[in-house]
């Protein structure tokens, strides 16, 4: 991941809460030179929930047929959160279902979303 990330000058969108991603973040920030990282906070998660499914039911985003996002797309339900919020979660009986996928989909589109990649100019020289 750190390798794609630095060819390809992007960061590594990640949730903080998830301890398996907090090992390979700190495998990542000891390498030299080290890939950015954008930690994302419950709140940026359940953004990103929220804005994955109003862009593929606008169909403002889709995905090509992929087994692993179709079945994460099919086991995906929505779990209330808090009062006001809620996220991508896995079915009651289905503990082992991996919705991975989609829930990588939802933070990257997000962060995409709010990190516009900036081009820069090359100066105007006037003689």
């Amino acid at each position: 991941m750190a390798i794609i990330a630095r060819r390809h000058d992007v960061a590594v969108v990640y949730d903080t809460k998830s301890s398996d991603m907090r090992v390979e973040v700190e495998t990542m920030s000891r390498m030299n030179p080290s890939p950015r990282l954008a930690p994302q906070r419950y709140e940026d998660v359940t953004a990103a929930a929220a804005l994955l499914v109003k862009d593929v039911n606008t169909g403002n985003a889709v995905h090509f047929d992929q087994p692993m996002m179709n079945d994460a797309a099919a086991d995906a339900v929505r779990r209330t959160t808090g009062p006001n919020a809620w996220a991508l979660g896995r079915p009651p009986k289905k503990d082992q279902a991996d919705i991975s996928p989609l829930e990588a989909w939802a933070l990257a589109l997000r962060y995409y979303d709010e990190n516009p990649a900036y081009e820069m100019m090359r100066p105007i020289i006037a003689y």
